[in-house]
């Protein structure tokens, strides 16, 4: 199962890279460089595994869906999915909506006929958004995570900080130099929803 979800992570990263027009080797660094960042999280069977596979196909759908904004549509049953197996759907919830929100101010700014688009984006969002709710506690779940999701849980390692060992550190590091070069290649259009 761990084997899986890795590897199905680390698909999703290839493909991102390719679909962003980065060569082979690039991809393939681009996902080693990914491999390293999972295997800390990866090294029990733990829900948090599922964390890793979901993110991942969430930013693929939402790359894809800066194309094809019906590709979108395919967020709700990851998140249902992803409510009922990890408490890190909450990052997911996040960057969904940050995302959607990027791409509106986008295409205002760039003035063309956006207004089916937006209907689409928003709409796939919301139904996300509600499809977390698809889960044995309903919205039990979300009043939980809003009591325990916090940085006072000193003994969670992976809810400390990146700073607190060199190896994380130096992931974090490395993810943000690359983050950073990617938004200032990236286009005016494109800056918003890539950040």
């Amino acid at each position: 199962l761990k084997l899986t979800v890795i590897a199905l992570s680390l698909a999703c990263v290839w493909r991102i890279a390719l679909g962003d027009g980065a060569r082979v080797r690039s991809a393939a660094i681009l996902a080693g460089l990914a491999l390293v960042g999972i295997l800390p999280r990866a090294q029990q069977v733990r829900p948090q595994i599922f964390s890793v596979l979901c993110f991942s196909a969430l930013v693929l759908v939402l790359r894809r869906a800066e194309k094809r904004p019906a590709v979108l549509w395919l967020a709700p049953p990851l998140l249902a999915f992803w409510a009922n197996t990890h408490g890190g759907w909450l990052v997911g919830c996040g960057t969904l909506v940050l995302w959607c929100a990027a791409r509106t101010w986008t295409m205002r700014t760039e003035g063309s006929g956006y207004g089916g688009t937006l209907a689409t984006m928003w709409g796939a969002c919301a139904a996300a958004l509600a499809a977390t709710l698809v889960n044995p506690y309903g919205p039990g779940l979300w009043f939980f995570l809003s009591q325990t999701v916090g940085l006072s849980r000193r003994f969670i390692p992976e809810w400390g900080m990146a700073t607190g060992t060199l190896t994380t550190l130096g992931v974090w590091a490395i993810f943000a130099l690359i983050a950073v070069a990617a938004i200032r290649r990236a286009d005016r259009a494109t800056r918003l929803p890539a950040l």
